[in-house]
């Protein structure tokens, strides 16, 4: 029972944190908002370079792991496609804001963008 209730307050506290942010509501955002499982509408078109496919096992593999954030390295070998391609997709998320991303600082070398879906 409590373990629902943390997961309820966790999906709540990931909606507000992306709503927070927004300067407008986006169809995206309703369907977060009114639970909509499809993400990637069947009907919308896809801009050259993404695949529905691979989007919906990116989808998948986050959904899985909903309070993981990945690098796009992790994500491609997650699902098994390259990094430039797993970053290629994320940032495509990350305009339909579907995920948000954040800049994960090392100790040594330039930061890496982190992505998490938006619950």
């Amino acid at each position: 029972m409590l373990s629902r209730l943390d997961q309820a307050l966790a999906r709540f506290e990931a909606r507000q944190q992306c709503f927070s942010a927004a300067v407008e509501v986006t169809k995206s955002m309703v369907d977060t908002l009114f639970g909509s499982k499809e993400r990637v509408s069947t009907t919308t078109r896809l801009p050259k370079g993404v695949d529905s496919l691979t989007l919906k096992k990116i989808i998948t593999a986050f959904n899985k792991h909903k309070e993981t954030a990945f690098t796009a390295q992790q994500m491609g070998d997650l699902v098994g496609v390259s990094r430039l391609t797993a970053r290629r997709y994320l940032e495509y998320m990350l305009e339909a804001e579907q995920v948000r991303a954040d800049q994960s600082y090392g100790s040594i070398g330039r930061p890496e963008r982190c992505y998490k879906i938006c619950q």
